[in-house]
């Protein structure tokens, strides 16, 4: 095991600390104790609304958030997004960006279930909860929308849309792979499929089929009638809006994990709708289900980007539950509103300092894209989607 992962590998208590980044933001980081001798690691950063500006990237190729934070010269810093799917194995999507994710107006996957949102619109952020259903046109051809997660059979005049979502996952040796019978679209004799893919910047249909379609090999695939589907042709234009947002080009949104109301019971409802269960479960409802997490939140005029920084194989660095979590963001910090972004071992903070790019959270990362996994914290796993901050005028 190499030196610097092996600095890593164990978590160290901070010492309590606030950082000035630029005029109007700063990096805090402190150990918060969770008794019984847990705890874990949380860093910060607290911006004035009305002096950053926000910035949604989304990436056609998955990307180190370090990476995307040191390529642009005017970012501060970022947080990553969990709009994607994480497969270890050599079975991967044409696209990895799941659930919502809008780019300045274009929407390359289509919400299978209805959940917040980041949305930025013109270097404001926003936290909406955005519904699965809209208006779609293809071609010539205007329709109804509903995400995969809509239990109603199809009728006239509406379209069901599969995602990257859609894809089920297994843990195999460590590592995250593709179930093999996962991922495949069946269409009724009397429907038809679309598989749409992105091309430059339109997204177009690249194949119609009466029998199924994989997933993997589609930005994401349409489902509906005969009837209506009849009038489609190969590379017909395939832009659709959201139920209850303004189509716009300079709208950016990405689907986010679940909100965190103020109160725990305003919670349980909330994240009982936004989650899909498995097994009959919701597994963060459990207090025995300790991560690390990356939210957003609110606090007066500062919007606050959060890492909790956990070791999974150490016996009290674990992680913190989803209560936890909440007493420490409204009780601790006194947060108006929060929304967790991500949990596991994706979360990354990356913020600009003045002779560095400083990475925080999960530096014990182990990629096991390759045939011999090596230690790469710093880079961590790539992301689809990340929330950018400058100091640019909005």
């Amino acid at each position: 095991m190499d030196k610097m992962r092996q600095e890593y590998l164990e978590l160290s208590r901070l010492a309590k600390k606030r950082i000035r980044v630029v005029e109007g933001a700063f990096l805090y980081q402190e150990s918060v104790e969770l008794g019984e001798g847990k705890f874990v690691n949380a860093y910060r950063l607290e911006a004035e609304n009305d002096r950053v500006a926000f910035e949604i990237a989304n990436l056609q190729k998955p990307t180190p958030l370090v990476s995307l934070v040191k390529s642009r010269r005017r970012v501060m810093a970022g947080i990553n997004l969990g709009s994607m799917l994480v497969v270890d194995g050599k079975q991967k999507p044409v696209f990895s960006g799941y659930n919502l994710v809008l780019d300045k107006g274009s929407i390359w996957q289509y919400p299978s279930n209805t959940r917040p949102a980041a949305i930025v619109v013109n270097g404001n952020l926003f936290i909406k909860q955005v519904k699965n259903r809209g208006s779609i046109r293809i071609g010539n051809t205007y329709l109804r929308w509903v995400g995969s997660n809509v239990e109603e059979p199809l009728r006239r005049g509406t379209v069901k849309i599969f995602g990257i979502f859609d894809v089920d996952l297994v843990k195999k040796d460590g590592k995250r792979v593709i179930i093999n019978t996962s991922g495949w679209v069946a269409p009724s004799n009397t429907e038809l499929l679309l598989g749409c893919i992105k091309v430059r910047q339109e997204v177009t249909v690249r194949e119609i089929s009466k029998s199924k379609l994989n997933l993997l090999d589609f930005w994401f695939v349409i489902k509906g009638l005969r009837d209506d589907l009849s009038g489609i042709q190969i590379k017909d234009r395939v832009a659709g809006s959201l139920q209850g947002m303004k189509d716009s080009d300079v709208v950016s949104a990405v689907s986010l994990s679940f909100r965190l109301p103020r109160t725990i019971e305003q919670f349980r409802q909330s994240v009982s709708r936004e989650l899909i269960p498995v097994n009959g479960r919701i597994s963060v409802l459990d207090e025995n289900y300790r991560k690390s997490w990356s939210v957003i939140a609110f606090r007066g005029s500062r919007v606050i980007m959060l890492v909790v920084d956990a070791r999974p194989s150490i016996e009290n660095q674990k992680g913190m539950n989803v209560f936890e979590l909440h007493k420490f963001l409204y009780q601790d910090l006194g947060v108006n509103f929060a929304v967790c972004a991500d949990s596991g071992q994706s979360g990354k903070l990356c913020v600009r300092m003045v002779d560095e790019i400083k990475v925080m959270s999960n530096l014990h990362y182990i990629n096991l894209h390759n045939k011999m996994p090596f230690w790469d914290g710093i880079r961590g796993r790539p992301v689809s989607s990340a929330l950018l901050v400058s100091t640019s005028q909005k």
